[in-house]
């Protein structure tokens, strides 16, 4: 009988213990993170912030890549070229409001798709984590994901995914594994065509095809905590992009500070032989199941 009581005195303990947990989780995943305010800024304020991106520090990086574009232009038609003995380096910083302001103006077109699955998406900046936030109407809580970007010394991009919270309820990262595995799939279907078509001509310009055909790899590859090149496609017109070195990136309190360097002729190569390298099986094989 003195066991029974005692084993019943356990089985309460642990009902009750799994009931407290069980509420705190569920409190944890209610919670807003303090960083999500993706209501502080007026459409005022971000219509002002974007156009300061827009016409202030974006164009720098156009005119960087379009001096490059020019002066391997210039060399191919055996025109003078002023020597350079310094490398050209261009540093631009954004910040976080910058970000959203620019975010919230070029997602406008394409709400009605995305809002199925996430609304008012936000960025916060903060210790060398890009966090990436939006309410999920599925689970009616705010989804966070928050990425670590560093570059290695051989010039590569790594973008772990650092955590993934519901609330501020950590989550483990399997729980999206049903939406990646769709994202990969509809990736792998596209990619094909891309890689076919992905062209970088001797000046530098590269056509959409090389543009979407990268960014496919490297959402793939950051899936797959994977290193992917690091590179930023500038826009030089409607059809066409100019690729550029991404030298340093930093994520500082509310900031976030890049350098970007034109590229050879030598590492345009490689990232087009990159971008046109099939993925790996494995990948494959896991975005068909």
């Amino acid at each position: 009988m003195r066991f029974v009581k005692r084993l019943l005195r356990i089985l309460v303990l642990v009902v009750l213990l799994g009931g407290i947990g069980v509420g705190v989780l569920y409190h944890m995943s209610r919670l807003t993170p303090s960083a999500y305010t993706p209501a502080l800024l007026t459409d005022e304020q971000r219509y002002e912030m974007s156009q300061r991106v827009d016409t202030q520090k974006l164009p720098k990086l156009v005119n960087l890549a379009r001096d490059a574009q020019n002066r391997e232009n210039k060399v191919l038609k055996g025109l003078p070229v002023e020597a350079s003995t310094q490398p050209a380096l261009l540093t631009l910083t954004f910040t976080q409001d910058e970000l959203n302001a620019t975010l919230w103006k070029w997602s406008g077109p394409y709400k009605a798709n995305y809002e199925r699955y996430v609304t008012d998406p936000f960025i916060s900046l903060k210790d060398g984590t890009i966090t990436l936030m939006a309410t999920s109407p599925e689970f009616g809580r705010v989804l966070s994901a928050g990425f670590e970007p560093k570059i290695d010394e051989k010039g590569m991009l790594h973008c772990d995914l650092g955590s993934l919270k519901l609330g501020s309820l950590p989550l483990p990262e399997g729980v999206l594994s049903s939406k990646r595995e769709k994202l990969e799939a509809a990736l792998m279907a596209k990619l094909p065509q891309w890689q076919a078509g992905a062209k970088i001509d001797a000046t530098g310009v590269a056509n959409a095809d090389a543009k979407a055909a990268d960014l496919s790899k490297m959402i793939l590859q950051l899936l797959h905590h994977e290193a992917s090149p690091a590179v930023i496609f500038v826009q030089n017109d409607a059809k066409h992009t100019i690729p550029v070195r991404l030298t340093k990136v930093a994520v500082d309190e509310g900031s976030l500070t890049i350098t970007v360097q034109p590229m050879t002729a030598g590492e345009r190569g490689e990232l087009l032989e990159a971008i046109k390298k099939p993925e790996k099986t494995e990948v494959a094989e896991s975005a068909k199941g």
